[in-house]
């Protein structure tokens, strides 16, 4: 059996250990390969990943990435099938972060709740979108199009749902520095959902979820301690 001491070291340890898998996979993600310089995201978005997330009609696709076959395209299926390691690597995370924090308070479930819905989507999305790469421009329909912005929108969603919870976590703690990385993970949450109205948003609202969840599980040890105190 045991002791919470010793489960507590366990989740900090797994924590960190993914957070550093996940900044792995970001940084890989936004590697090579490159899109070319005829990929041009519609709208301000500069992200043409997140462009195609959002991706509202089939000019926009041939924008981002041309018609079969491209090198934009293949450069869009290798970032999906990286995506498709990201995904279990985040949604581990939130759980993680989300058990760690059910010693103070049972609505930490929320967290996990809502990390893992996104990733369900998340899969989602990205097998939509290798569909549609997979597709020349005159074979793509309206319902393709129509289903991957859903599944989109709600994983940003649940995106936005997970990292506000987790800085209504944070800013419970007494220290000033938790509370610098509860307000970032608020604002984040706070940009995704705006960032579904004005897209160009959501690259931001990446990096800042990104920022706040590596900070939260970097720092979860001595927040656990924190918020025990209050």
């Amino acid at each position: 059996m045991r002791s919470p001491e010793r489960n507590a070291l366990m989740f900090e340890r797994a924590a960190v250990v993914l957070a550093a898998l996940c900044l792995i996979l970001v940084v890989v993600l936004n590697g090579r390969p490159y899109f070319t310089t005829s990929s041009f995201p519609p709208r301000g978005i500069m992200d043409p990943h997140v462009a195609m997330q959002m991706v509202r009609s089939v000019p926009e696709i041939d924008a981002i990435l041309g018609d079969a076959p491209s090198a934009d395209r293949e450069a869009m299926r290798i970032k999906q099938y990286i995506d498709f390691a990201f995904i279990p690597a985040y949604a581990a995370l939130f759980i993680v972060l989300s058990v760690a924090l059910m010693r103070t308070s049972r609505w930490a479930l929320v967290i996990g709740i809502f990390g893992v819905l996104a990733a369900l989507h998340d899969v989602m999305e990205d097998r939509d979108i290798l569909q549609i790469v997979n597709t020349p421009l005159a074979a793509v329909t309206g319902a393709m199009i129509s289903h991957l912005h859903l599944m989109s929108v709600v994983k940003w969603m649940c995106a936005a749902v997970a990292i506000g919870g987790l800085g209504v976590f944070t800013l419970c703690a007494r220290k000033w520095y938790f509370r610098l990385i509860g307000a970032v993970d608020l604002v984040a949450a706070a940009m995704i959902l705006w960032g579904l109205v004005d897209n160009p948003t959501l690259v931001w609202a990446g990096m800042l979820l990104a920022a706040g969840m590596i900070a939260n599980a970097a720092t979860l040890k001595f927040l656990l301690r924190d918020l025990s105190k209050t």
